[in-house]
């Protein structure tokens, strides 16, 4: 967390602090999800923010991914040696970061698709 907090300008212990210090616990959850063929069958993921910290997209080259900017919604270029960070919104509501509220949707129709989702918060 310094390391992140000094590459966005921040003081050091700036979001550690934030998530509640010592105490906060981390999680990890994995999610793979294979191609469908058929694109009755696909759900894929609804317009939404992350409720986390922050989100780490792990993806391929094709492209399903969607974020609403500017009263649109753009598509993300995917590749597979970058990593997709999602700021989320344990840092807005905590006041950790000025950042506008994120939303994002994905489409899960014909790609494999990996997601790691790191989330943050005080322990109890």
């Amino acid at each position: 967390m310094e390391w992140l907090s000094e590459r966005l300008g921040l003081r050091r212990e700036a979001l550690k602090e934030g998530l509640g210090g010592e105490a906060v616990e981390y999680l990890m959850k994995i999610n793979y999800y294979p191609p469908c063929s058929d694109q009755d069958l696909v759900v894929g993921a609804p317009v939404h923010t992350d409720v986390g910290a922050i989100t780490f997209l792990v993806a391929n080259e094709v492209s399903g991914l969607q974020a609403f900017k500017d009263n649109h919604w753009i598509d993300t270029k995917c590749t597979t040696s970058g990593i997709i960070v999602i700021i989320g919104d344990q840092f807005r509501v905590r006041k950790i970061m000025n950042f506008k509220r994120l939303y994002w949707k994905c489409s899960y129709y014909k790609f494999n698709y990996s997601w790691t989702e790191c989330l943050f918060k005080r322990a109890k």
